[in-house]
């Protein structure tokens, strides 16, 4: 059996905020796409799809400057898709792998390894928080 994909998870699930978080993060609205964000995660926590999240989470971090916040909820991710048997779609993939280059990009590949590490190991409650709070 196939995993579904996030994006069909987040359909089935209806995620708005979420939804909205990712949409105002691509077009750089990066303070609203904050206050979705928020939003998103006490929906998560409520209905347990917060995990779904977490790559939405880490763009953002990572769009609004916080690296290490971005690579901590990537690496928290990454530990999620991996324990439930979850597979990002080839789209999703490309998003999470060229967010992680530009990561790679701007710090050593040994302390993004080491952060990506370090977030495996938080909940995903942590990992969402940081990577929106800090």
């Amino acid at each position: 059996m196939q995993a579904s994909s996030p994006s069909q998870r987040q359909r089935q699930w209806h995620l708005p905020w979420a939804e909205q978080c990712l949409e105002l993060t691509e077009r750089g609205e990066l303070d609203a796409a904050l206050q979705a964000g928020c939003q998103a995660l006490e929906q998560g926590l409520r209905d347990g799809t917060l995990w779904l999240m977490l790559d939405v989470f880490a763009w953002l971090a990572g769009k609004r400057g916080r690296l290490g916040d971005a690579a901590l909820a990537f690496g928290c991710a990454d530990a999620e898709f991996a324990r439930r048997g979850a597979v990002r779609q080839p789209d999703e993939q490309r998003a999470h792998d060229v967010t992680l280059a530009a990561l790679r990009e701007a710090m050593p590949a040994y302390f993004v390894s080491a952060l990506l590490t370090e977030g495996a190991a938080l909940s995903v409650e942590e990992a969402a928080r940081l990577a929106l709070d800090g």
